[in-house]
């Protein structure tokens, strides 16, 4: 099973260190399930808004990519729009927006 979907051990990985810091914080701190929710709900806002940069990134890329074809006229591969930097890129613009609009409260 496992080597048919290696996703499983990012998956497993991830759930287990959450589960013992959350065990971990919850005993040292006392912190509360209810603060644990606002922190999740707080994640996925700004995982949302990363996802806005990565798509709005990755269209302007590809419209950078025609414009030169077309000013140029010559073949210019929509590959070039393509490179994995995109993603830690915009999630760091997700995060300083984040941040950003969350300070400004």
């Amino acid at each position: 099973m496992f080597e048919r979907y290696p996703e499983l051990y990012l998956l497993g990985a991830a759930m287990l260190t959450s589960v013992a810091a959350y065990a971990l914080l919850a005993s040292i701190s006392r912190l509360s399930l209810g603060s644990l929710q606002l922190a999740l709900r707080r994640t996925l806002e700004c995982a949302g808004v990363s996802l806005v940069f990565l798509v709005t990134n990755m269209l302007i890329e590809v419209a950078l990519v025609l414009l030169v074809r077309q000013l140029t006229g010559r073949f210019v591969t929509v590959y070039l729009a393509g490179d994995v930097m995109i993603v830690p890129i915009s999630c760091l613009q997700g995060v300083a927006v984040w941040w950003w609009k969350a300070v400004a409260r």
